[in-house]
């Protein structure tokens, strides 16, 4: 009996599309949402926070789409309707207060603590449905789900007919209108409501039956779509006395029986995620078919990361566009890709495209090797199945993708915009976070390195507690290793259980090396970017802007020290060649990065960073031209500043300094390469004493780490390297 219950709620599968509101691009934030049981708790929590803040955070495309959710597909004007509620509710006074909006909020509020009749009457009368009965309760469902349950007239013709069974025999009926719908009507509205109570109660006791026998966090809300799936279905629900087992037959996983929260996981769905990547040989043609359901976006609850990743993808679309992105010794190949390439879906437009889903669309040795019954079990597969592409970030393989041609080749463009404040890394922390991901199996060692580590695995260990297994061949390298990842996944992964994969040991099976470690080392090549790339994509863990170096130097290199709290002679912390010494140091305790003086950040969001030119600071040189410029970054900011020396006797092994035109003005290159030992930037006090600081790059700032936690970085990140 249990078991009909998990399978009914199992089996809930309603989707509102609010993007069909033909107002949408008026809320462009807003409507632009698919909305279904694992996303609907951020729309109820968006909901009650506006409604507890309704002095301050009231917004019209809030309140709308979401009370429509449930019944977009039953309503012929819901356009109207839609529009109706945003005017009414957003109507304010002459100071602009939202009164409409405050009395609607301090209406549902009070009949969330307090449901009587005369509440429920009251809050109708704020919503302005004068004859409403289903929309207000809806609106009380989103408000309260544990409490307050939907009802409509299809769950109203199930309580009709099933109540006495389940024991709730002197309940009233619901007095529905003409249409079979709840009549709203002055004159049924309290026999409605008691009916509604019963129906509530009804929903929260087996709501507490269920959560004791089933090892789910069962609540109203989930009851009601347990009762609507199997009205749909006509799947029979029976009444329990308490002392019914779930019987073992039941596909429920571990997962199931754990407490499901509020963000209702995908249920059956294994912990563990095999991470691939695309290919440069794809399959041509497709079809204009872009359905948004089957996009890596839907399956990102957080709505930030999701807009962020078309964002970029869009980024990306632009650069190949303008051939910015290259990729050595394929520039022809890439050009004739990308000619048909235009802004559709996949890239945030809306121009007309072919797509294909992108496990069929890729046809390199990788995906050869799986076939198409391959193909077909990564699909239907229990356990989760990402794609990095240079192109797309991560893509799921159902995901429909254009024919294109770009690489992460020699850390280009691409690899700059994914990589740039980790994103990509995010996007797949965000991943593993919301579908309780345990392990990961990498295969994305291939010839172009650079998706290796294009994902930062030291943060990403840092931010979840997951197990990272990165796989190699032991006899073939880089691409030649492709078709036995194929193998390997089709024989020894993709019909495992995933206990078995989860309990799979390291070493080496058929010739694949499965390590918690990366065997292989960044070769650390010099990317093919050049100083206007990096301004356009603007500060960032890697990226760094400084409009000078020697503001607090004296004109004309005068090293002559008038007293000891001339600026030039302590070199404290406000220095400004100590904060060039400082992001040097922080770069080469982290993961390197690039270091441009002459530009100047420009603050205002959407502004883009301009270069300035360092010639300014030529009075403050002995030697003015960019000889000088250079000596001086070394004798003066390198030379005392930076600890331990090994920095000067080993300069090329670290660093690279070079000058660029760009309209007009010439700017200082800084390259700084990742360090294999600790560096210290030296401030020098007024009390003559000098002292160490461990700086590193994180986000877009250089912070301190203190002494206690200086330790704890050091044996992370330089005697334990992967």
């Amino acid at each position: 009996m249990y078991n009909n219950w998990i399978n009914a709620y199992n089996s809930f599968n309603w989707v509102g599309n609010l993007t069909n509101y033909k107002e949408k691009d008026s809320y462009p934030d807003h409507f632009k949402l698919r909305i279904d049981r694992n996303n609907l708790h951020l729309l109820d929590e968006r909901f009650q926070n506006a409604v507890n803040n309704y002095e301050s955070q009231f917004d019209g495309r809030i309140v709308a789409g979401e009370i429509y959710y449930w019944n977009l597909n039953y309503i012929s004007n819901i356009d109207e309707k839609t529009s109706k509620l945003i005017n009414d509710l957003s109507y304010k006074n002459q100071q602009g207060a939202p009164i409409a909006w405050n009395k609607f909020a301090r209406s549902l509020s009070s009949l969330s603590r307090e449901p009587t009749v005369e509440n429920f009457t009251a809050f109708i009368d704020a919503c302005n449905m004068s004859f409403g009965y289903s929309v207000p309760i809806t609106f009380l469902d989103l408000y309260n789900p544990t409490e307050y349950p939907v009802v409509d007239k299809r769950t109203a013709t199930w309580w009709r007919d099933n109540k006495e069974r389940f024991g709730y025999d002197e309940a009233p009926d619901f007095i529905v209108s003409e249409n079979g719908a709840i009549s709203g009507y002055i004159y049924h509205r309290e026999s409605n409501w008691n009916a509604y109570l019963h129906w509530a109660n009804f929903c929260k006791d087996y709501a507490k039956k269920l959560t004791d026998h089933t090892h789910i966090n069962w609540n109203a809300q989930m009851v009601e779509m347990a009762v609507r799936a199997s009205s749909s279905s006509r799947m029979l629900l029976e009444p329990f006395d308490g002392q019914e087992e779930i019987s073992e037959e039941i596909p429920c996983s571990d997962e199931i029986r754990n407490d499901l929260s509020s963000d209702e996981n995908i249920l059956n769905k294994s912990p563990v995620l095999i991470l691939a990547i695309d290919s440069f040989h794809k399959k041509i043609g497709g079809s204009a078919k872009y359905n948004d359901e089957d996009t890596l976006r839907h399956f990102l609850q957080n709505e930030t990361v999701g807009s962020k990743l078309l964002e970029t993808r869009g980024e990306i679309f632009s650069q190949l566009s303008e051939r910015k992105i290259h990729w050595e010794n394929c520039e022809q190949e890439a050009k004739e890709y990308n000619q048909n390439l235009v802004k559709g879906k996949d890239f945030g437009g809306d121009a007309p495209a072919q797509y294909l889903p992108a496990i069929e669309r890729f046809d390199g040795q990788f995906y050869t090797a799986l076939g198409e019954d391959g193909r077909s079990g990564l699909i239907h597969s229990s356990h989760h199945f990402l794609i990095m592409s240079a192109c797309y970030g991560l893509l799921s393989p159902q995901e429909p993708i254009q024919n294109y041609a770009c690489q992460f080749g020699n850390k280009n463009g691409a690899y700059w915009l994914w990589t740039k404040s980790k994103f990509i890394t995010d996007i797949l922390i965000e991943y593993i976070k919301q579908h309780n991901i345990e392990r990961i199996f990498d295969f994305t060692y291939c010839d172009v390195i650079s998706y290796h580590f294009a994902i930062d695995w030291q943060y990403l260990k840092e931010k979840t507690p997951v197990e990272v297994i990165h796989c190699y061949h032991s006899l073939a390298e880089g691409d030649k290793a492709l078709r036995y990842f194929g193998n390997f996944i089709k024989e020894h992964l993709m019909y495992q259980e995933a206990t078995e994969l989860l309990e799979m040991g390291l070493g080496t099976i058929d010739n694949v090396v499965l390590s918690s470690k990366r065997e292989v080392k960044d070769p650390d090549t010099s990317p093919d970017i050049t100083v206007q790339d990096l301004i356009g994509y603007g500060e960032g863990e890697k990226i760094e802007f400084k409009r000078g170096a020697f503001r607090s130097a004296k004109p004309n290199g005068d090293r002559e020290y008038s007293d000891d709290y001339d600026p030039n002679y302590n070199f404290e912390k406000d220095n400004s060649m100590y904060l060039i010494a400082r992001t040097i140091v922080g770069f080469l305790n982290k993961n390197g990065g690039d270091l441009l003086i002459g530009v100047e950040e420009l603050k205002k969001q959407g502004d883009r960073s301009q270069p300035s030119g360092i010639t300014r600071e030529y009075d403050k040189l002995n030697d003015k031209n960019l000889d000088g410029y250079k000596r001086k970054i070394i004798d003066d900011i390198i030379k005392p500043m930076i600890f331990p020396r090994d920095i000067v006797n080993h300069f090329n092994k670290y660093l690279n300094i070079s000058f660029e035109e760009i309209d007009d003005e010439t700017v200082c290159w800084i390259r700084v390469k990742k360090s294999d030992i600790p560096f210290y930037a030296v401030a020098r006090y007024s009390n003559g004493k000098k002292k160490e600081h461990f700086y590193v790059r994180t986000e877009s700032e250089t912070v301190e780490i203190y002494f206690k936690n200086t330790g704890d970085y050091i044996l992370k990140h330089f005697c334990n390297r992967e």
